[in-house]
C-alpha cells in the first residue's frame, strides 16, 4: 500500500523554512549548533557545479560517472581507474576541474528486491558519510540514485536516503551538511525528497515536544494478563519487548537511533544472514528493555489480508517473548501513520488478538500498545476497542449485509474486497486447474455461525492455541445448496465424496515444493519423485447441466489431529480430527467448521 502523499510543493517547502534553494554550502558558524534535520536540504540542479566538499556518485550508475569524468578531467578518471584496483567499494579521487574537494564513488546494487535495495541505499549513504568525516568534511552532496537510470520507486529511495542521512547525522552528532541534488527536470523526485524532509522535521519536533505521561492509560484485565493501552515514546517504555515493524521504514529508523549503533548492525547482520527471517531479534541496546523483536508484515489495501497480517504479527511477537519467559511486551500502533492503514480495522484487529492470545494461553502477560502523543483519534480507538472487549464474542462479521428476504448466500461484485482475496487465493491455489470463476457467494448463515465460534472459542480454551485453517471443500451443486442452509450435516455427507462416510473432508493447497502430495474431495494433485508431472480428477466435484462445479472456502477448525484413513468412520480417543499427513483433513462434528464462501467455477 502506497502511503498518502502530503503534496508539497518547492516554492512552499523553502517558504516553510524561510529558505532559498542553495546552489552551494555556505559553512556556518560551529558556535550555532543546528539539529540534525536541519543540516539536510534539496536542491535542483547539476551536482558537478556543487559547492560543497565532497560528491558521491554511484559507480553502478554510468551514465552520471561518464559526466563526471567528462567535467573532472582525466585526472579524475585517471584516478578513478588506479583506485579501483586497490578497494573498488569506496573509490576517492581529487576533484579535478570540479568546485568540490574531493569525488566519492560508491557502489550500489540497483534493480533487486526491496530488502536488498534498501540495504544497499543505506550502504552508500552510510559509507559516504563516515568517509566524509574522517576526511573532516563539513558538506557532501547526493545524487538520487536509480530514479531516472533504473527506474527504482522514487519515494523508496527518498525515504531511505534521507532517514539514513538523518540517521548518521545523530549517531555522530557532526555538524555536516547533506545536500540532495535533484536534476531541474525531474520535478516528481524532487517533490519526494522534500516530503521525506518534511516529515522529519515533524517528528523531530513532535519528539521534542513530548514528555512522558501516565495520565492516559488504561488497562483492562484479560485472564492472567493486561491490555493496556497508553501515550508516549514506544523506546521509553519499561518493558521486557520493545516491537518494531521492519517493515516499516520511519519506525525501524527511529528505533534504530534511539537505541544506538550497536543493535543498527545487528539487525543488518541478521536480515543479511536470514533474508526470510520473520522475527528478528536483538539486544536492546539504549533502550530500558531486555529485548527489541523486529517483526515483518505487510499493509495491504485488501481488509482480509491486512487483518491476517496484523494477526500474524501479534501471534509471532507474543509467542517469541513467551519462549524467552517475558513477561511484557508494547506494540506501536502499526500502519497508521506511515502508511495510511484504516485505522479501525487496524486497532480493532490489534486489541482483538491480544485478547484472543491472552485467553487462549491464559499466562500473566501485559501487552501495552503506546501510541504518539498527537495521535489523539488513533488512540481513542485503542481505548473504544478495550472497553468493548467483553461484547466481542456475539458479534457477526463486519462485512456481512443486511437482507431483506434472509437470503443465505450474498453475492459478491467483482470489486468487493472480499471477492478479490477469494478469487486470489483460489487463483493461487488451483491455477492452470480451471479455466474462470463464475461467482463467488458470502455464506452468512447466523445460526451455524454463532455454533462454530462457540466451538472456536472451545477449542482454543482447551488447546491454548489456534488451530483454525482456511480449507476448500468440493461438492455437487445439491449438496452445496444443502450445506448453505444446514452446515456440514453428517446426514448428507456420503452425496458430495467417494466414500460414503459420515465425516466431512477438507482439503489445503498442496505446496508445489513438496515431493510427495495428495489432495481429494475437489481434485487430487500428486506430484512423483521422479517426474513431478501433476494429475487431476474433479470426480468430487460434479459438473451441473452448464458444467459448472462448486467448491466452499471454509474456515475449520483442525484441533488435535492425527493420520487416519478411509476406512475410518470417527475419529481415535482423544483426537478432533484425522488427517492423511499432508493435505487432507477430516472433521467429525458439524460446528468444527464453518462455509465462509461459495465459489463457482468451470
Amino acid at each position: 500500500m502506497k502511503r498518502q502523499k502530503l503534496q508539497i510543493h518547492r516554492s512552499k517547502f523553502f517558504k516553510s523554512r524561510n529558505l532559498q534553494p542553495p546552489t552551494s554550502i555556505r559553512h556556518t558558524d560551529q558556535s550555532t549548533e543546528q539539529t540534525p534535520i536541519d543540516l539536510i536540504s534539496v536542491s535542483e540542479g547539476d551536482i558537478t557545479t556543487t559547492t560543497v566538499d565532497v560528491i558521491v556518485v554511484g559507480s553502478s550508475s554510468l551514465f552520471l560517472q561518464l559526466i563526471v569524468f567528462e567535467k573532472g578531467g582525466e585526472v579524475v578518471k585517471a584516478a578513478y581507474e588506479n583506485e579501483c584496483k586497490k578497494n573498488p567499494e569506496l573509490i576517492c579521487t581529487p576533484s579535478g576541474q570540479l568546485p568540490c574537494k574531493y569525488i566519492y564513488f560508491i557502489p550500489w546494487l540497483p534493480n533487486v528486491h526491496k530488502t536488498i535495495l534498501r540495504q544497499s541505499l543505506v550502504k552508500f549513504v552510510s559509507t559516504a558519510i563516515q568517509k566524509a568525516i574522517n576526511d573532516k568534511c563539513q558538506s557532501i552532496a547526493f545524487p538520487a540514485i536509480g530514479c531516472h537510470e533504473y527506474k527504482c520507486s522514487t519515494d523508496f529511495v527518498a525515504e531511505t536516503m534521507v532517514l539514513e542521512a538523518h540517521n548518521q547525522l545523530l549517531i555522530s552528532k557532526v555538524q555536516m551538511h547533506v545536500l540532495f541534488i535533484i536534476q531541474p527536470q525531474h520535478h516528481n523526485v524532487y517533490d519526494e525528497f522534500c516530503e521525506q524532509i518534511e516529515l522529519l522535521k515533524d517528528i523531530e519536533l513532535t519528539t521534542q515536544s513530548v514528555q512522558p505521561t501516565t495520565e492516559n492509560n488504561i488497562a483492562i484485565n484479560i485472564a492472567k494478563g493486561i491490555i493496556k493501552v497508553g501515550k508516549g515514546d514506544l523506546t521509553k517504555q519499561e518493558v521486557d519487548v520493545v516491537v518494531g515493524c521492519s517493515s516499516s521504514e520511519m519506525l525501524l529508523q527511529y528505533i534504530m537511533i534511539e537505541a544506538g549503533q550497536s543493535v543498527k548492525e545487528a539487525y543488518y547482520t541478521e536480515i543479511r544472514n536470514y533474508p526470510n527471517a520473520v522475527v528478528i531479534s536483538t539486544a536492546p541496546g539504549n533502550l530500558p528493555c531486555k529485548k527489541i523483536f523486529f517483526i515483518s508484515w505487510m499493509p495491504d489495501n485488501d481488509k482480509n489480508t491486512l487483518r491476517q497480517s496484523v494477526i500474524d504479527l501479534v501471534s509471532n511477537a507474543i509467542q517469541n517473548a513467551l519462549a524467552h519467559n517475558f513477561t511484557s511486551i508494547a506494540f506501536p500502533a502499526i500502519g497508521c501513520g506511515e502508511y495510511g492503514c484504516s485505522v479501525d480495522v487496524v486497532v480493532k484487529t490489534l486489541v482483538r488478538e491480544a485478547k484472543n492470545q491472552l485467553t487462549i494461553r491464559n499466562v500473566p502477560l501485559t501487552i501495552s500498545f503506546i501510541i504518539q502523543e498527537d495521535k489523539q483519534n488513533i488512540y481513542d480507538e485503542f481505548c473504544k476497542q478495550v472497553v468493548q472487549l467483553q461484547g466481542i464474542s456475539n458479534e457477526f462479521p463486519e462485512s456481512w449485509e443486511h437482507s431483506t428476504t434472509n437470503d443465505i448466500r450474498i453475492e459478491l461484485k467483482t470489486n468487493n474486497e472480499e471477492y478479490k482475496f477469494v478469487f486470489n487465493k483460489f487463483n493461487t491455489d488451483m491455477k492452470g486447474y480451471y479455466s474462470r470463476i463464475i461467482r463467488i457467494e458470502r455464506i452468512q448463515n447466523e445460526r451455524w455461525y454463532m455454533q462454530y465460534i462457540a466451538h472456536h472459542a472451545d477449542f482454543k480454551k482447551r488447546l491454548h492455541v489456534d488451530t483454525e485453517k482456511l480449507l476448500y471443500h468440493g461438492c455437487p451443486e445439491s449438496a452445496a445448496k444443502a450445506i448453505s442452509e444446514d452446515c456440514f450435516n453428517r446426514s448428507f455427507a456420503g452425496v458430495n465424496g467417494k466414500y460414503r462416510l459420515r465425516k466431512i473432508k477438507f482439503l489445503t493447497y498442496a505446496s508445489r515444493r513438496q515431493y510427495h502430495m495428495f489432495i481429494k474431495i475437489v481434485l487430487t494433485v500428486r506430484f512423483e519423485r521422479d517426474t513431478k508431472k501433476p494429475f487431476i480428477d474433479h470426480s468430487y466435484t460434479v459438473s451441473n447441466k452448464n458444467g459448472e462445479r462448486f467448491m466452499f472456502l471454509s474456515r475449520v477448525l483442525i484441533g488435535k489431529s492425527t493420520i487416519g484413513n478411509s476406512s475410518m468412520k470417527t475419529r481415535s480417543l482423544g483426537f478432533d480430527s484425522t488427517t492423511d499427513g499432508h493435505n487432507i483433513f477430516v472433521t467429525y462434528h458439524d460446528a468444527q467448521a464453518y462455509a465462509e464462501y461459495l465459489i463457482t467455477y468451470k
